[in-house]
Formats: structure tokens, sequence, C-alpha cells
């Protein structure tokens, strides 16, 4: 179960667990980027208390190329 918090952290706070993660290839970045900047970040990305990556890479990706400074976490 979620804690259903939502808050918004520095995208560089993000920790990813490279090695575990289950997408070993992230695509449609640029496409993505450019549906974040004119919709926004509808879906926010799921963190781990210490700010672990659970969910979300290709999401913080993306808000990483636009240059974000910070993102939307659940």
């Amino acid at each position: 179960m979620t804690s259903g918090n939502f808050s918004l952290v520095p995208v560089a706070s993000i920790i990813v667990d490279r090695e575990n993660r289950q997408r070993r290839e992230l695509t449609g970045i640029d496409e993505l980027a450019e549906s974040i900047r004119k919709s926004g970040l509808i879906n926010p990305i799921v963190v781990a208390q210490d700010h672990l990556l659970v969910a979300g890479e290709r999401r913080l990706t993306a808000h990483q190329q636009l240059g974000f400074d910070t993102i939307a976490v659940h």
C-alpha cells in the first residue's frame, strides 16, 4: 500500500539503482519529454523514503533532459 503522500523533490536527490532496474534500455525519452513539456507530469514517479526510485525512470530522465530542478513524487 502506498502512503498517499505526494511532494516535489529535487531531481538530483533521486537515486537510481541501475543494476537492479527492470528496464534495461530507456527509449522514447525525447517524445516523453515533449509531452511533459506540453502537458506537465500526469503521473508522479514513485520513490522509497530514502528517495530510491521505485517506478518512473523514463519520466525522471525526461525531467533531467528538460532541465527541471524538481519532480513530483509519490
